[in-house]
């Protein structure tokens, strides 16, 4: 982990209390839990280079969490409630420094 990698997650947590979502989580494999994310974003735009550099645009939910706060890991399909709505896990992508940022569909019932 580089400096401002620690600086950063420093920063981050400090700020998780105050600025943090509850989550409650529902895992495939275990009892649902409750757990405070790091960050919620219900518009999440994303910009990726696809084949022959054609750019490709998405929005969709995202929860960033430290994986270390949560008490299970995160698998694909679970589900989690956040400010009241329903979302199914659909992608994970893990940092590498102990954080995933989880991409979100929403669940209407």
């Amino acid at each position: 982990m580089t400096a401002w990698d620690t600086i950063t997650e420093r920063t981050a947590r400090a700020l998780q209390p105050v600025f943090g979502r509850s989550v409650t989580y529902y895992p495939i494999t275990a009892d649902p839990y409750t757990f405070v994310a790091i960050a919620f974003d219900e518009v999440f735009q994303s910009v990726e280079m696809a084949q022959a550099q054609v750019q490709v645009a998405s929005r969709n939910p995202v929860l960033d969490v430290y994986l270390d706060d949560m008490s299970t890991e995160p698998e694909e399909g679970d589900e989690l409630v956040v400010a009241s709505k329903r979302y199914q896990v659909d992608e994970i992508q893990p940092s590498g420094n102990g954080d995933a940022k989880l991409i979100l569909s929403r669940v209407v019932s």
